[in-house]
């Protein structure tokens, strides 16, 4: 990384190596499930947004594209996991069948009562701050990220891609 200061650089690679390491786990978890991860993911979004929670609701909540998180609600359906409901215009609510809601209990409940005993095992104050610093991080990414994504666009028009 041209220009940074050497500890910079590896503060920045330590960063991205933790937030594998703890991708790590969630994905291992969920292999274990018998899941894809973002089978668990939405499976772990319907407990934290509730029974009828919207697709797009989904989406946003792990910032997926709409179309991963469809192709994970297919397959979750096919299954007997969860069933749609219609809403207004395209929208579908997503609910448990009672399979799906056994699945819940065996699985994402264990997954949140780990991810519990993680933060209780911190003091509470690291923990508010743990939270502050990661709320800056990820303000800042989606400001610089949406720059890089403007200049990336206006290179392409520049070029005449689309």
């Amino acid at each position: 990384m041209k220009g940074k200061p050497v500890q910079q650089v590896r503060e920045l690679r330590e960063y991205s190596r933790l937030c594998q390491e703890i991708e790590s786990v969630y994905h291992n978890i969920s292999v274990k499930m018998g899941l894809s991860d973002s089978s668990c993911q939405i499976l772990y979004s319907m407990v934290e947004l509730g029974d009828g929670c919207l697709q797009t609701e989904i989406s946003k909540w792990y910032s997926s594209s709409k179309q991963t998180i469809n192709s994970s609600i297919k397959v979750l359906e096919r299954r007997g996991i969860l069933w749609l409901e219609p809403g207004k215009g395209r929208d579908m609510h997503l609910h448990l069948t009672e399979e799906g809601q056994k699945l819940v209990e065996k699985t994402i409940y264990p997954m949140i009562e780990m991810e519990n005993q993680v933060f209780s095992s911190i003091l509470p104050e690291e923990n508010r701050e743990f939270l502050r610093l990661m709320r800056q991080y990820a303000g800042l990414m989606k400001e610089y990220g949406g720059e890089l994504i403007g200049k990336i666009q206006h290179e392409k028009q520049k070029e005449g891609i689309t």
